[in-house]
């Protein structure tokens, strides 16, 4: 910023050339890294059903034609097996998630 304001660069900008900038932390910590998430391989469960991945999505703005306005999806880790649940209600998530169990189980 000194430097900009020594050479004119910008319109207004006038600085003394006594006073002390102090850091922005902000920049500091946007420049900051963070040590990357673990990958995929090495969280693998060992079992079905062992570990569940699960996204609810919803409420959509227009009803599905059996008037659904939610979906949740779950995948199971061990063998990757993967089911989409329409519902009308978020409250549903429980009821969808046996019968994801009951399935999983016997195709597994």
């Amino acid at each position: 910023m000194k430097l900009m304001a020594s050479k004119q660069l910008v319109n207004g900008l006038d600085l003394l050339s006594d006073i002390e900038l102090s850091f922005c932390e902000g920049c500091i910590e946007g420049k900051m890294h963070k040590k990357p998430h673990k990958p995929v391989g090495e969280i693998r469960s060992t079992k079905k059903l062992h570990l569940v991945h699960s996204d609810v999505c919803g409420p959509m703005h227009t009803q599905s034609v059996g008037g659904n306005k939610y979906f949740v999806t779950f995948i199971d880790d061990y063998s990757r097996y993967t089911a989409v649940y329409f519902m009308k209600k978020k409250s549903e998530v429980i009821e969808k998630f046996k019968e994801f169990k009951a399935c999983a189980g016997c195709r597994i």
